[in-house]
């Protein structure tokens, strides 16, 4: 009897040895497991990091000084309103003003936009377009100056032409600085005329144009500008009754037009929609404000009007 209490007491202490030791081996798998999961995210994240710095020390890098900045064309500030001067000889037939009152209509609208860019925005205009004939400075891997002198109407300027590349988007920021040297005591320095933000390759912009300092420097002028595509003026003067107008060019391909004009108002008083073919000066409008109708009010090459096809 006791030989088999004996037996049993081992038998049972072997039992209880074998349980434990399987739950030690069990607990000791999950930390292990738990310890490799936890070596596994380090070694991850660890990666990720070495990456994103590699990263960030490429995009800090790999700027070259001696590459200049590319200035967008000055198109991208200027409008081609060309299609839309009055450059042709009136025949007799021409006399008569209600014969080519539908390109006459469009060429005056066309014209009031142009020179009231023109009256506002002629100065930081031409200092753009003066840029062009001086190399930019270098002041650090992402930033170029370009300084220089101009004339406008007798008057000294001095324009300081700002580049800073965006790291993250590669595009280009820029901003002008004028200073003016006058007698009358209308001098100013360092006001800025323009800001702007184009792509990396020049091939589009968007721009700010300031009014003049004299008239508190207000922002004046939106203007958008896609390379080959489309071009838009919008007035942002917030004292300024038009604030919200627009001119719009756009590259079209419709019943043989291929450029348009969207003109808009805010009180939608003049709105209309002009499409011409850029070669033969062929061309439509419609505006319900003038016709009363949104049908197309059409005018062949010689600017006659035409019943539309």
């Amino acid at each position: 009897m006791r030989e088999s209490c004996k037996l049993f007491a081992l038998k049972h202490m072997t039992y209880q040895f074998h349980r434990n030791y399987l739950w030690f081996v069990k607990i000791d798998c999950i930390i292990k497991t738990n310890t490799m999961k936890t070596t596994i995210k380090t070694i991850i994240l660890l990666i990720l990091g070495i990456a994103i710095f590699a990263s960030c020390r490429k995009e800090r890098d790999d700027y070259d000084p001696n590459i200049p900045q590319i200035l967008p064309p000055a198109e991208s500030m200027l409008m081609d309103f060309s299609n839309f001067k009055v450059n042709y000889k009136k025949s007799t037939a021409q006399e008569a003003a209600s014969t080519v009152e539908n390109w006459t209509a469009c060429a005056l609208t066309v014209s009031l936009w142009n020179t009231m860019i023109n009256e506002n925005s002629s100065l930081p205009i031409a200092a753009y377009k003066e840029a062009f004939n001086y190399p930019d400075v270098y002041v650090s891997n992402t930033t170029r100056v370009r300084s220089y002198p101009i004339l406008s109407n007798g008057v000294s300027y001095h324009c300081k032409l700002e580049s800073t590349i965006d790291s993250k988007s590669y595009s280009t920021k820029w901003k002008m600085y004028v200073s003016k040297f006058a007698e009358d005591g209308s001098s100013y320095t360092d006001f800025v005329w323009f800001t702007g933000t184009s792509s990396s390759d020049g091939s589009s912009a968007v721009w700010r144009l300031n009014r003049d300092p004299e008239v508190n420097g207000r922002p004046y002028l939106d203007i958008s500008w896609v390379k080959n595509s489309s071009h838009k003026y919008t007035l942002v003067d917030k004292t300024d009754a038009g604030e919200g107008n627009f001119i719009e060019y756009r590259k079209i391909n419709d019943a043989g037009m291929d450029a348009q004009f969207i003109i808009q108002t805010v009180n939608h008083s003049s709105d209309l929609m002009i499409q011409w073919d850029t070669k033969n000066r062929n061309g439509r409008v419609r505006s319900q404000h003038w016709y009363n109708n949104l049908n197309w009010q059409c005018w062949g090459e010689n600017y006659l009007n035409l019943n539309c096809k």
